[in-house]
């Protein structure tokens, strides 16, 4: 049984064999992994937890710096890294919530979660490549992203919000946001 409220990556099904092929030549992809990566700070023995992995490539990338990070499976408890690239803009505006209050309450008091999503766009081209990511990945759960309640969702769960990065894309804008409890 499907779930009516599932958009598949690029809306279609039949599409969505070209996701992964489409972000590895998606050039942001790589400057918003490395954005993220400088903002997960990452060191020895840290406990991560991915929300999202998609085609997994910043789990790859992370395990190439950090060998002994995600070697074994991870217990039930508190991370003190949460990091999540290009979901949060596929979840109702109440899937959201509870996403972040769950990521808000699975952190270690050092921790801090890294979240790297489409923005408010910057400019009208901006928003008009955006469009596309609202048609294709559900108008609803993009809203809150093209019109910039998406960063006040953030500052409703956590203490902390700082943005890290902003990218023009040729989707729209990517922000990659570090949020501590």
């Amino acid at each position: 049984m499907t779930d009516a409220r599932y958009i598949p990556a690029l809306r279609f099904r039949w599409l969505t064999r070209l996701y992964d092929p489409l972000l590895e030549r998606w050039t942001a992809s790589t400057q918003m992994r490395q954005a993220a990566l400088e903002a997960l700070d990452l060191g020895p023995g840290l406990r991560l937890l991915e929300l999202g992995c998609g085609p997994g490539r910043l789990a790859i990338e992370i395990k190439r710096r950090q060998p002994t990070d995600i070697t074994r499976l991870p217990e039930l408890g508190t991370y003190d890294r949460v990091y999540s690239t290009l979901v949060f803009h596929h979840l109702s505006m109440p899937g959201k919530q509870a996403a972040l209050a769950g990521v808000r309450r699975s952190l270690s008091r050092e921790g801090h979660t890294v979240v790297a999503d489409f923005g408010r766009p910057k400019d009208r081209l901006q928003w008009l490549l955006f469009s596309i990511v609202g048609w294709a990945d559900g108008i609803e759960n993009t809203r809150p992203h093209r019109n910039g309640r998406f960063d006040h969702v953030l500052r409703e769960a956590f203490g902390s919000v700082r943005s890290t990065a902003v990218l023009r894309t040729i989707f729209g804008t990517v922000e990659v946001f570090v949020c501590r409890p």
